[in-house]
């Protein structure tokens, strides 16, 4: 909670000049837009153009914006639940069943040397290493999970309750695959907890 209310008042104190300056209140959420992104199967939850024309459609008034979305993305889940809960399935996928992104924003903007020629030189090589590395931090975490139920380590909840909203939110929300990347420093720090052997996992 002491958390929530820090967060909450730094945003409106950081939102005081901005808004002042520019008009735009940083403090409105866009969740509606996101959900009605997040729902439509056709696009598999991800940005896309239909979705995107509802701003122009309404003037780019924000609450007319947030309030159509909303009512768009309820009548997805609501008129075909066993369709979006297919579409969570592949938004999963999506989300975490890949490190490309990864990969791809490390090699966009490398300048010419002879490293970094290497790399792109041999892009399924180091797309391999990218992937695996990915997958240990996964196996690890996993790992970790078993080790501390073992241990009865309930203090580690709190990682997991951060890894599970995270997964949660883009349930219903619009996805990418690199989504998944302000989560991996987490996972990594939580899933060295089970090598040491008798050393207890710290949070």
């Amino acid at each position: 909670m002491l958390f929530i209310a820090v967060y909450f008042a730094v945003i409106n104190l950081i939102n005081l000049p901005i808004q002042k300056a520019t008009g735009v209140d940083i403090t409105k959420s866009d969740s509606g837009f996101n959900l009605m992104i997040g729902t439509n199967s056709k696009a598999n939850g991800m940005f896309n153009n239909e979705d995107f024309s509802l701003i122009e459609k309404n003037n780019f008034d924000f609450e007319k914006v947030q309030k159509e979305a909303k009512d768009i993305a309820f009548n997805r889940i609501k008129n075909d639940p066993v369709g979006f809960a297919k579409l969570a399935l592949r938004k999963f996928e999506i989300q975490w069943g890949n490190e490309n992104y990864g990969y791809y924003w490390s090699t966009i903007s490398s300048k010419d040397s002879k490293a970094e020629n290497t790399v792109k030189s041999h892009p399924r090589t180091f797309y391999a290493v990218s992937q695996l590395f990915y997958i240990l931090v996964i196996l690890m975490a996993v790992c970790t999970c078993f080790y501390t139920l073992k241990e009865k380590r309930y203090d580690s909840l709190i990682v997991l309750m951060i890894f599970g909203g995270l997964l949660l939110s883009y349930t219903f929300l619009e996805v990418q695959s690199r989504y998944h990347m302000p989560v991996i420093p987490l996972l990594i720090v939580f899933g060295t907890g089970f090598l040491e052997a008798g050393k207890r996992y710290e949070i």
